[in-house]
């Protein structure tokens, strides 16, 4: 069974976030980036989680393939560029289901079509 297709939107608290357990149901650690390399990055990094120390994080799942990711990238947009001053980051993991989705090239070209 393939699983389906989604657009997944998380927000992270890394440690030392002004964040407390009366705002936020529970903390959750962001998970270590597994990609270390510079040409793995299509929009900046490599990042290491303790670059993120004390910011709130969006980690936002996304694939080409997906219509409803499509739909949140407005929005995705519009809170970068209003949390542009606050220690806010959002960071995108492109996550493919299926072969043609796991071309970097055609990531990329989204990646700029969508000012992602």
């Amino acid at each position: 069974m393939k699983p389906l297709p989604f657009c997944l939107a998380l927000v992270l608290v890394v440690a030392g976030g002004p964040a407390t357990s009366e705002t936020l149901p529970a903390q959750t650690p962001l998970p270590v980036f597994t990609q270390t390399t510079a040409d793995a990055w299509l929009n900046g990094g490599p990042l290491q989680v303790k670059d993120l120390g004390g910011q709130v994080v969006l980690l936002d799942v996304w694939t080409f393939g997906c219509w409803n990711c499509y739909r949140s990238f407005p929005w995705l947009n519009a809170l970068d560029q209003e949390l542009a001053a606050e220690s806010f980051t959002g960071i995108g993991n492109h996550s493919p289901q299926f072969g043609h989705e796991r071309d970097s090239a055609r990531v990329a070209a989204h990646i700029e079509e969508f000012g992602l």
